[in-house]
């Protein structure tokens, strides 16, 4: 899997993480996004999520049901809903730079 995430998709000035692309499976993206941050750096996995699933609660009025029987399953359904919401954009493996994947 492969996501984009730019500071265009900035919520409350708080950054999710750093711009750029993130690549592997759902759980080595969410960690790697996780290190860009202050926050995320220190903190434990299921606290990252649960920070950014509360503050998108309060910002966008959304509930984001999470599966948290193991590491994989909360990242994995951590980002199938930032990929809802549009908070990150998931680009197809074969895709060319530039080309958004819209599925």
């Amino acid at each position: 899997m492969r996501i984009l995430y730019t500071t265009r998709t900035l919520y409350d000035s708080l950054y999710l993480a750093g711009d750029g692309f993130y690549d592997g499976s759902p759980l080595e993206i969410v960690m790697a996004m996780k290190r860009t941050t202050v926050f995320g750096a220190r903190a434990p996995l299921d606290q990252y999520v649960a920070f950014h699933r509360d503050r998108l609660n309060r910002l966008r009025g959304v509930e984001i049901p999470l599966s948290a029987d193991t590491p994989e399953a909360l990242a994995t359904s951590f980002l199938n809903a930032l990929i809802t919401l549009g908070v990150v954009t998931r680009w197809r493996d074969n895709t060319p730079e530039g080309e958004i994947d819209h599925e």
